[in-house]
């Protein structure tokens, strides 16, 4: 994940930085034709990192739409592939809980290697600026889609550990397993992330943003500490 997350992005920001500094301009060729139809334009109409009506959010550009769509993507491969499933199983005594853990824990790693990612996009100060040129906008709209999927990711974890354990002993088990630290800071970690993505919607980032910035970082610190 990260190395095809940042690797696209060190190749698209060393294209463009060759587009800036080739003299004369190329007039009739690949490059052209790939700034017309790809880096330039909008992904529909004209609205390009413009609010939408009602301040519902951002309409990425054409070529960052492209990049969201292979991350996320990229995501739900890593989410679905690759499960051996062994039955008879000495730790599982049904396959339903065998692919549910299986399942569950791939979502709880990927989670986790996002938050770092999420991190990486989302400082002022980050090498990648220096590295790729890209604007503080493009990368502050990737930290905001690579945060969603690492949240709906947690909240999968979450909610297939809550099944299994009722699916073994009823809600009895799960409240018995509830109160191990692990578990319950496993819980505060998904809580704090979920928050974090309801309080940074547009409507608040544009008329509370100091209120947005102060608890964004402080449930950042948390999800990360306790995850």
């Amino acid at each position: 994940m990260w190395l095809v997350t940042i690797g696209i992005t060190l190749l698209v920001g060393a294209y463009t930085a060759y587009l800036a500094n080739i003299k004369p301009k190329p007039t009739n060729s690949l490059a052209r034709k790939l700034n017309q139809h790809l880096f330039m334009p909008s992904l529909f109409g004209s609205r390009q990192l413009e609010p939408l009506p009602y301040n519902i959010g951002y309409v990425p550009s054409r070529i960052l739409s492209l990049f969201i769509f292979i991350y996320v993507a990229l995501n739900v491969i890593f989410c679905c592939v690759s499960y051996s499933i062994k039955s008879p199983n000495t730790w599982f005594s049904e396959d339903r809980a065998q692919i549910a853990a299986y399942i569950s824990n791939r979502a709880g790693v990927l989670a986790y290697a996002n938050l770092g990612l999420a991190i990486v996009f989302s400082g002022r100060n980050s090498l990648l600026y220096a590295v790729t040129g890209w604007s503080q906008t493009t990368f502050l709209t990737i930290h905001r889609w690579v945060s969603r999927v690492a949240t709906v990711q947690a909240i999968v974890h979450s909610i297939i550990y809550t099944v299994t354990y009722v699916w073994s002993g009823g809600s009895a088990s799960y409240f018995a397993e509830a109160k191990k630290a692990y578990y319950w800071w496993g819980i505060i970690a998904t809580v704090a992330m979920s928050i974090a993505i309801v309080v940074s919607v547009l409507p608040i980032r544009l008329r509370a943003y100091e209120f947005f910035l102060i608890t964004h970082i402080v449930l950042a610190i948390l999800a990360i500490a306790r995850s």
